[in-house]
Parts: structure tokens; sequence; C-alpha cells
């Protein structure tokens, strides 16, 4: 079945979809108290504080070499039976409280119809809320919605059509995260040395659950967390805002017009990196912490804790930037403060605190398993430029933030003279003045590489926000606008038509390091040949595919090992066959080398590769030509980059 054929796509999406579903929405209900607010409020906490949790016990479970998926659901089943144990007037031991929901599964004739009556109850409850809710909407209403999901499916098609035609790992990084989430999946903790591991292990739970190949998990999880930055600009500036234009502003800014904030990192929207995952996290997390320092529920406590936690668990400039944004909202609250403020100002700081110490803890766990930093990422982070650092040159959307900004500053210091109550325009205004000095002044300051080229990414996240919450202090104070809702209709539905007729309407397609045929072969022979045994003789981008299904050696390693003139696959110098060997191995022999744009900054780092390819090549093709006059050659698959050979090895009992 091809990659891209509906079939295909279907059947694995669907299984992915009921691992998400299973993990991130059903489990946490079991796990944790609802939060206060509505449903969406409610989900978004359960699906921040359940990714923490992921976290969290696949370090422990990890470390104690239990991670497997009956692993995990047994730490879900404790936690929840606990929960249960202590949610009622009267407390029970865990072991009382599972003894009695044994008994009652066991006993009760009518459980299946129980819960079957309590779905359709819910159900019809929330259709009624729902039918009740749609009396009061207007045709603009419902107009403005129609265009809520046109914009939305657009920033879904453009992020996620390579991921659903294209089987080949984006970016150089797709390898990478492939094989470090299969080194979870394989419990080996740090392979390559100390590196913040949540995404990893957020990827291997879903691929535990789903049962399809890894590759899979890749390609769809980060076209996911594109759409969920997306979302989370959203549902931030609709909970601050309370309108819906404001919202749909910054979605489509981000969403569809990203290529002019983000320049060439447009790509990684489509690709799975770490710190886009941590990105998912940021804004909501300051919602919950705005409506904490607010309300003082411990829950919307306890969520933005969370998102910080996993932020500082996945990577440092999503950290960062979850702790910039913090504190934005905290200094707002004090400006504008409310009661309780003291208070509920040392539980953040406690967390805050305890936020420092999960994220240095896996440090802490990776040098007493005799673990170093990761040598690529140490090397990064610690560059720092030779030569004279420039500002950036402001763009037309850097300068629609920086207005933003100033209009924000201006109406938060006017809420704060006559102690208004708009707290989100003060923490808009410092939370977008603070990334927007990092991003123009960080990297010629400090000479840090990571903010001369990462900077940009913090900025884009926060610019939709910022003119979001811009077009809500206009709309605010130019009260004639909240009386023309078509007019904002009409606006919205410009800037739309804007997008479609620009870039931001093309899918997002990153650069890849070999075909789309290479990987499809790949997944052709995995599913027919994994639990027969196989061996790829390829090219090292086959090593994060293959690895934990079954085998690879490099081409020219394999010219040099085997002889072709004696029985098949018998290594030089010897007269039997390698005892060793997989049953089945398939030899790639490119017609075609594969190679990145030479304008691709990482085409200087490949360039020896291809340099030695081409010899292996040369080498591989005199191989074959030999063992061809001794033996039958196979064409176990031929396009016109790519011939593989299969060489079935007798098998001796």
């Amino acid at each position: 079945m091809a990659y891209s054929s509906l079939a295909n796509q279907a059947f694995h999406l669907f299984h992915f979809g009921l691992s998400f579903v299973l993990v991130f929405v059903l489990m946490p209900r079991w796990l944790f108290r609802a939060a206060p607010g509505s449903g969406l409020d409610d989900a978004i906490s359960r699906y921040i504080r359940m990714v923490c949790f992921v976290i969290l016990w696949g370090y422990v479970l990890l470390i104690l070499k239990l991670y497997e998926a009956l692993g995990f659901l047994g730490v879900v089943l404790l936690v929840a039976l606990f929960r249960r144990s202590r949610s009622g007037p009267t407390r029970h031991t865990v072991r009382a409280t599972a003894m009695a929901l044994f008994y009652d599964t066991i006993e009760s004739r009518y459980l299946l119809t129980r819960a079957w009556r309590r779905a359709r109850l819910s159900v019809r409850e929330w259709g009624g809320r729902f039918r009740a809710r749609r009396k009061g909407w207007r045709p603009v209403d419902v107009a403005f919605v129609c265009l809520v999901l046109a914009v939305l499916g657009m920033v879904v098609y453009v992020r996620s059509a390579d991921a659903l035609t294209n089987p080949a790992p984006a970016m150089s990084d797709g390898y990478v995260t492939l094989a470090w989430m299969k080194y979870v999946d394989e419990r080996i903790l740090f392979h390559d040395g100390i590196y913040p591991q949540g995404m990893y292990f957020y990827m291997s739970i879903l691929g535990k659950f789903a049962f399809i190949d890894a590759l899979y998990i890749l390609k769809y999880v980060g076209p996911l967390n594109a759409v969920f930055i997306t979302l989370g600009i959203f549902y931030t500036l609709q909970r601050w805002t309370g309108r819906r234009d404001a919202p749909l502003v910054g979605m489509l800014l981000y969403g569809l017009f990203g290529y002019l904030l983000l320049g060439g990192d447009w790509v990684r929207q489509a690709a799975t990196n770490s710190q886009e995952f941590g990105f998912v996290f940021v804004l909501p997390s300051l919602v919950f912490l705005d409506r904490f320092l607010e309300f003082g529920h411990p829950v919307d406590l306890e969520t933005a804790a969370a998102g910080v936690y996993v932020t500082g668990l996945t990577h440092p400039l999503a950290y960062i930037l979850a702790l910039i944004g913090c504190g934005s909202v905290l200094v707002a609250h004090w400006c504008l403060p409310g009661p309780f403020i003291r208070r509920r100002t040392w539980q953040v700081v406690m967390r805050g605190v305890a936020s420092a110490g999960v994220t240095v803890a896996p440090v802490v766990v990776g040098y007493a398993l005799g673990r170093r930093f990761n040598s690529s990422g140490t090397s990064f982070a610690g560059a720092t430029a030779t030569t004279a650092v420039t500002t950036p040159a402001l763009n037309a959307t850097d300068w629609l933030g920086v207005a933003a900004i100033a209009v924000l500053l201006a109406a938060s210091a006017r809420e704060v003279l006559r102690r208004g109550p708009h707290r989100v325009w003060v923490a808009g205004g410092i939370f977008g003045l603070a990334m927007f000095l990092v991003y123009f002044a960080g990297g010629p300051v400090t000479h840090s590489v990571v903010l001369i080229a990462r900077a940009l990414d913090m900025w884009a996240i926060v610019q939709p926000l910022v003119v979001g919450l811009a077009v809500h202090v206009l709309m605010t104070y130019a009260r004639v606008l909240g009386r023309l809702p078509w007019l904002r209709l009409g606006v919205a539905s410009g800037l739309f038509a804007v997008s479609l007729a620009g870039p931001g309407r093309q899918p997002i397609v990153p650069y890849k390091l070999q075909f789309a045929d290479d990987v499809s072969v790949y997944l052709r022979i995995n599913e027919a040949f994994r639990y027969r045994g196989y061996m790829l003789v390829a090219n090292n981008e086959e090593y994060a595919l293959v690895l934990g299904n079954g085998y690879r050696m490099d081409i020219g390693q394999f010219v040099k090992t085997y002889d072709p003139a004696k029985p098949p696959l018998t290594k030089v110098g010897q007269s039997q066959r390698d005892p060793q060997l997989a049953p089945y191995v398939f030899i790639y022999y490119p017609k075609r080398i594969f190679e990145v744009s030479p304008t691709n900054s990482i085409y200087p780092i490949e360039a020896p590769l291809y340099a030695q390819r081409y010899k292996d090549q040369r080498a591989l093709r005199t191989w074959l030509t030999t063992y061809a006059r001794y033996h039958p050659l196979h064409v176990y698959y031929e396009d016109q980059n790519l011939i593989v050979y299969e060489i079935a090895i007798p098998q001796t009992k």
C-alpha cells in the first residue's frame, strides 16, 4: 500500500488518533481533578497535566527499566485508585478501593448498561447546552464560526500535506528525533548524551498505544505541534479578550502569515522538533496562571506549573519563553493587585523554583548514570559569534509587533493610573517588550549563536499575541467598531483572502536527506520481514528507520567485509557464510546520489559525505557485478533512483 494512499493514511491516522484519545483525553479524566471554567478549559488543563505526567513517570519507569505500555498502565491505575480513595467524604486505602471496584465490576449485572446510559445522558446534556447557546446566534455569529473553521482547515493543510504524502523524515533533526524516540522505547536513557527527553517520551507513549511504525508518529507529531501552537494563540487571545476577532487575527497572523514572521524557519512548522513542542505549552500556561492569580483555584496553578515543567523538560528556549511570560503576568497582577496577591505570588514563586529543580533533575540523573551533555547541543548552546553581530533588519510584521507593543504599553499606563480591569494588556505589553528586546538586542549584546539563530522563533510566538491584544484595545476604545460586526467580519475575511493569495496557502515542504521512495521501500520491507529478521545495506539515514526493527550495515563496510565470489555473504578470508547475519539481506544500490540544495545551510556539512557515497556507489557496483557472475541476484525493487537487491540466506536447523 503506497504511503500517500488514502487507505494507508486513514489506517495510521485512526491508530494515532485512538492512541491520542486514550492517553491524553481518557486517562486524564481518571487521574486529575476538573479545572474550573468551560469544558475546553478543562480539556486543555488535563492535556497539559497529562503530558507532564507522561514525561515525569517516563523518566522514573525508564530508570527502573519498567518503561513499557503495561508498566505505564500500572502507574495510571495506581494513581487513579489513590485519587479515587481520597475523593469521597470518607477516605479508604488504595487496596480497599481496588477491591470495591473489582467486586462492583464482577457483581454488577448492569455495569455496561449503566455506563451506556451515562454516556447518552452526557451527550444529551451537551446537545441541550449547544442548542440553547445556538438560539442566541445571529447570522454574523455563524459566519464568524465558519471563517474560523476555514482558517483552521488551511492551517492544518499547509502543515500536514507534506507529512501525509512524503515518508522521508523532515530536516536533518528528523532522524535524530526518530532515533531518540526509539532509544526511549528500548529503555536507553541519554544514548547520545544528556539532552531534554520530554518530547521523546511523548512520542514514545503515543507509539506504544498506536501499534504503528514509529516513522508515522514522527511524521504526525510535528504538524500536530504546529497546529497546537496556532490554536494556543487563538485560545489565549479568546480567554484574555473575550472576543472573536482578536483571536482570529492572531491565528491568521501565525497560521497563514507565519512565513513573514519566521522567515527561513517557516519550514520547521512541518517538521518535528522539540523546540516547537515546548512552545505548545507556553501561552496556555499563562492563561491558567492569570486565572489563578485572579481567582485562586489550585487546579489552575497546577496546570500552569505543569506547563512550565513540560517546557523545562523539553527545550531550554521554550522554558525561557515560559518564565518570561509568567513573570510578565505576575508583574501585571502586582501593577493592578487583587485580593490575596501576596499569598498567591508566594505559591507561584515556589512553583517556579520547583520548575528549576524539575528541569535540572534529568541532568543529575544523567551524570549519575555516567553520561555527559550531548556534544552537538552543548557546542550549539555555548557557541559565540566570532565576527561583529548586527541587529536584525526589521520587516513590516516586526514593525506591526512594535506598534502593537506601543499600543499595549500606552493602554497599560492608563489602566494602572485608573486602576482598570485589563491586566492582560499590562502582561502582554511587558511580555512583548521583553521578547522584542531579546530578539533585537540579544544576539548583538551576547554574541550567542543560539539567540542569533532562534530568538526569531520566540518573537514569532509573541507577535500574534500582542497584535491580537492591540486589536482588543482598539475595539475597547473605538466602541463604534463594536457595533459593526459585519465590518469586522469583512476585514477578517479580507485578511484570509490575502493569505490565500500568498505563499501562506502553499504546503510547507521541509528539506529532506533522501528520496521518498527510499523510505517507502523500508516500510514495505519492514512490514513483510520484521518478524522474520532482515538487514539493510544502505546509507546512514536508514539507521534511525531500521532501529528496533532490523539491522543496517553501511555500504562501504559491507563491500569490504564480504567476498562476492564465495558462497553468499561469506566474509573475506573465510569459507563459511556469516552465521550472525539476519536471514534476509537487502542491498540498496543508488542509481542517483541524493543531495540537498547547495544553498541549504547544511550542504557544507553533507558535502564530504556525498563524495564518500559516490566512491561507495562505484565499489558496490563492482561488488554486485562480481557477485552476479557466481550467484543469482534477485531485484526486490527498482525505480529511477534506486535498485534494491534481495539475498535470502538459507537457514540450517
